[in-house]
Formats: C-alpha cells, sequence, structure tokens
C-alpha cells in the first residue's frame, strides 16, 4: 500500500514518479522518540535519513515502517501544523 501526501503540484509530481514500495535501509539506531511522548502510550519513531523519513511504532519495532520522500513528510507535517488532521466534533 502507497500512503502520499502531498499538498501542491510539485510534490504530487515527486510522488508520482516515485516506484511503488519505495524505502531505504534503516536500523534501530536511527530512529528517534520525542521526549514528549515519555508519558502517552501511543507513540511513534522517527528516522530521518537523506532519502526521506521512515515512521514506525515505538511499541512495536517488528510491526513495519512507512516510508516517506522529502516532499511527502514536508507536505504531512505542513498538514498537522495547519490542522488538516484535527478531529472535529
Amino acid at each position: 500500500v502507497r500512503i502520499a501526501f502531498y499538498r501542491d503540484n510539485q510534490s504530487r509530481r515527486e510522488v508520482r514518479n516515485m516506484p511503488e514500495g519505495f524505502s531505504f535501509p534503516v536500523e534501530d539506531k536511527d530512529f528517534r522518540k520525542s521526549s514528549r511522548s515519555r508519558i502517552i502510550t501511543w507513540c511513534v519513531e522517527v528516522a530521518v535519513k537523506p532519502e526521506g523519513v521512515a515512521l514506525r511504532d515505538s511499541k512495536n519495532h517488528k510491526g513495519g515502517t512507512l516510508f516517506f520522500n522529502n516532499a511527502e513528510w514536508k507536505a504531512f507535517t505542513g498538514g498537522v501544523k495547519d490542522g488538516e488532521f484535527d478531529i472535529v466534533g
């Protein structure tokens, strides 16, 4: 399954040109967890590499890793900052 985030035509083109199954080498030592997530049970770890960003569940390292290219990650974090994923209700 390919998960893609884009906010403009440039990042949309970059995502379209990526092969299915995009990934890059990451090791356990590459991942970091926010110091703010100490008391929260649902946390993720992020590995920032030149090729992109890898994301995984901090409690289940064997559960799989999501990979994002830099344009996708920029679009995703921009959407978070702009409230695009806020729960309304």
